[in-house]
């Protein structure tokens, strides 16, 4: 039962690292088209660099949570702790969050990249309470 717990925790992160390593190993191979395809907005070429630099920030942000979640799923894995807790569902859900609230982000036009950023923001610190929370001893880490 406890595997089968980890399985449900671990396995959404799991296939997400999948996806990105491919994203990621499609980009390297083609960067131009990568490129292209980002939206960015047309408010000015100061406005576009603070949204380039901020989607590689959050870019960057989300590759080291997700080693974090990774690690922690391999982690409670091997240990065999029930990984299914209210504490991981709460991570896990807060992670879904970041995830969706990043790529908005990335897909902002001018018009909306303000309130993408501000709800990105949130879910972060959504997200990092609920591995505060994880991470507690009383959490039984």
């Amino acid at each position: 039962m406890r595997f089968l717990i980890a399985a449900i925790v671990i396995g959404p992160l799991m296939l997400t690292g999948a996806r990105s390593n491919a994203a990621g190993a499609a980009a390297a191979a083609a960067p131009s088209a990568a490129a292209d395809t980002q939206v960015q907005p047309a408010a000015g070429s100061a406005r576009t660099a603070e949204w380039n630099s901020y989607v590689e920030k959050v870019r960057s942000n989300m590759a080291g949570w997700q080693r974090k979640l990774q690690d922690y799923g391999r982690t409670a894995a091997a240990k065999g702790k029930e990984a299914g807790s209210a504490s991981a569902d709460n991570l896990n859900k807060a992670w879904t969050r970041a995830k969706a609230a990043s790529h908005k982000v990335q897909s902002a036009g001018a018009e909306g990249w303000e309130s993408a950023k501000a709800s990105f923001e949130k879910a972060s610190r959504d997200l990092k309470d609920a591995w505060d929370k994880v991470q507690s001893p009383s959490h039984g880490q």
